[in-house]
């Protein structure tokens, strides 16, 4: 399967739940491939430990990504009485990570730079973005 058709799937997919910013689309898209990417580059290089580490810092980060993708235009766009709703949703979204990444360190001790350096995909997704946004759109000065 080739990255076009792939993107094509995503797209219809993403769009099917409710993302309806193409740009939006295609951000959460390149997140996924970043990720897969990282795994499998872990999962030559890495030891047990590393890749689970990698794959839940990822794994969170991209979960995150993809619900306040979904989350964020019903807070803006939401009416009277929804809001308080979509934001306690985001609240407990946040307690749950801070949870997770808690009990990941804390307790099952898993290697804290694997774990940073799968969070940071999403970081260098947004990098991604920046760098075609700049490249492809032209600015003009005042």
């Amino acid at each position: 399967m080739n990255l076009v058709r792939m993107s094509r799937k995503a797209n219809e997919f993403l769009q099917e739940r409710g993302v309806e910013n193409p740009e939006v689309r295609h951000l959460i898209f390149l997140h996924l491939i970043i990720f897969l990417a990282g795994l499998g580059l872990y999962a030559c290089i890495g030891d047990g430990p590393h890749f689970a580490a990698f794959a839940l810092g990822g794994g969170l980060s991209f979960g995150n990504f993809y619900l306040l993708a979904k989350m964020v235009p019903q807070v803006i766009w939401a009416q009277k009485g929804g809001t308080f709703i979509l934001l306690f949703a985001f609240y407990l979204r946040l307690l749950g990570t801070g949870l997770i990444l808690f009990l990941a360190v804390a307790w099952l001790k898993m290697p804290i730079v694997s774990l940073l350096l799968g969070l940071s995909t999403v970081f260098l997704n947004i990098l991604i973005w920046l760098g075609k946004f700049i490249l492809t759109n032209k600015h003009k000065e005042a």
